[in-house]
């Protein structure tokens, strides 16, 4: 059985998408709940930022909402994810902080245009994140450009 996860096509590049949309929008990330269907295919469910800062990402009441529809669909809760407008996809102490043991974090880095996917565990008394495979579905056409 392999250990990596995908992301489809289709949800990289709605993640592609809005992420550059919101960096250009005066530095703003975006995010939300990632989950699966079983298989290991990423799927993700966007939420409202509740943030007004810039280069933070701020869960509200969207979350439970997001997690109630992934519920009904039958796929499985792994974490969160949320963009990095101008650092890379490593997660900083404050996502590691605020992130479920055991959970999933994807982080993509717009400047990049790179995702990462991390596990949160707790060694001794400290968080931390290691990293896992994400193998990103490309289309055939993604070579004539960079999907945005």
């Amino acid at each position: 059985m392999s250990r990596e996860y995908r992301l489809p096509y289709r949800e990289w590049r709605r993640l592609s998408r809005r992420a550059y949309a919101a960096q250009q929008r005066d530095q703003f990330e975006i995010g939300g709940v990632i989950s699966t269907n079983g298989d290991r295919e990423i799927r993700l469910e966007f939420v409202r930022n509740e943030s007004d800062r810039p280069c933070h990402f701020e869960f509200g009441d969207d979350f439970w909402r997001a997690r109630g529809v992934i519920r009904a669909s039958g796929h499985r809760y792994l974490g969160t994810f949320h963009s990095h407008p101008i650092s890379e996809a490593i997660p900083g102490p404050g996502d590691i902080r605020g992130a479920d043991v055991d959970s999933l974090q994807l982080i993509y880095d717009v400047c990049g245009v790179n995702a990462r996917l991390w596990r949160i565990i707790k060694r001794g008394r400290r968080k931390q994140a290691i990293e896992l495979t994400l193998v990103v579905e490309r289309s055939p056409h993604a070579s004539r450009g960079s999907g945005r």
